[in-house]
């Protein structure tokens, strides 16, 4: 029997292709019908995805949505400045989530320079 490109192969629930085969493949049938009719179906068991392939494959689809909104608020966010509060992968992970078009934790942002001007004020 030729074999099946990859390409044209369905993944399905394990369970699912062993029912289907029970099913089709009685006792009277011979012990290589079995092998044989998953070939012909192009049938394959589905193997479920390790938690970091989801993780990656739900970054991709989000990577793939991405447009000009999304590097617009990216850019916005960095412009925001650092908050005197966070440190600098803080600074750049709510850019990161202005560009996955998650929301800021930090409602407003007091940027270092807006510190140091609010100290100079309270001095004078």
């Amino acid at each position: 029997m030729a074999r099946v490109p990859d390409e044209d192969l369905v993944c399905v629930p394990r369970g699912v292709v062993r029912a289907a085969v029970a099913n089709l493949t009685r006792r009277d049938a011979a012990p290589h019908v079995a092998a044989d009719l998953r070939a012909a179906l192009a049938l394959r068991p589905w193997p479920a995805p390790t938690p970091a392939q989801a993780e990656r494959e739900a970054l991709e689809r989000a990577v793939d949505r991405m447009g000009w909104p999304e590097i617009n608020a990216f850019h916005a966010e960095l412009d925001r400045g650092q908050d005197i509060a966070e440190d600098a992968g803080g600074y750049l992970m709510r850019a990161v989530r202005a560009l996955f078009g998650l929301p800021s934790p930090k409602a407003t942002v007091t940027t270092y320079q807006a510190a140091a001007r609010a100290m100079v004020r309270r001095a004078a």
